[in-house]
């Protein structure tokens, strides 16, 4: 599983590593509805994206890439027309924001 920051700083879009502009919530939990804590650094909780990928006949254990390390990587890049979708979650009933479409109506995956 590959899981992806969940605050923001709310302030910049990127960072010149690419990645101290977001963080991970601080006790690693959902943010928000005190399942969560964003850091007062990035107050801003932002959408949960997690990645599942599975390595075909892998018999488990250490897995080394290519590259030598075990490093996974993964860019997000956002489509949504911000306002939409800004709608779709303030009314979505989940305290999540999961994209299950009962709970979260407009949103499809």
């Amino acid at each position: 599983i590959l899981i992806m920051p969940e605050c923001w700083d709310g302030v910049n879009l990127d960072s010149p590593d690419h990645r101290s502009h977001v963080a991970y919530p601080t006790n690693n939990e959902i943010p928000e509805n005190g399942m969560g804590t964003c850091p007062a650094s990035h107050p801003v909780p932002i959408p949960r994206i997690r990645i599942f990928y599975r390595l075909n006949n892998y018999p488990g254990g250490q897995h080394v890439f290519s590259d030598g390390t075990q490093y996974i990587h993964a860019d997000y890049f956002f489509g949504w027309d911000q306002y939409q979708l800004q709608s779709i979650m303030d009314q979505c009933t989940n305290p999540h924001y999961s994209a299950d479409q009962a709970e979260c109506p407009g949103l499809t995956t």
